[in-house]
C-alpha cells in the first residue's frame, strides 16, 4: 500500500504486534520485544530480517 501511495497509518497493531512503517519496509514488534523487519527490495521481493 505504502508504493500505491495511499495514505496509510505510519504505525498500528497486529495481533500482538505493533508495527510500524519505515522507508523500505515495515518492522514488527511483539509484546516479549521479538522484533521482525521486513523491507522490500527494488524488484519486488521481500527481504525479512530477524
Amino acid at each position: 500500500m505504502v508504493r500505491s501511495r495511499r495514505i496509510i497509518s505510519r504505525s498500528g497493531h497486529v495481533g500482538t504486534y505493533s508495527s510500524t512503517v519505515h522507508g523500505a519496509g515495515c518492522r514488527f514488534v511483539s509484546d516479549d520485544a521479538t522484533e521482525v523487519d521486513v523491507d522490500f527490495a527494488a524488484d519486488g521481493s521481500d527481504v525479512f530480517d530477524l
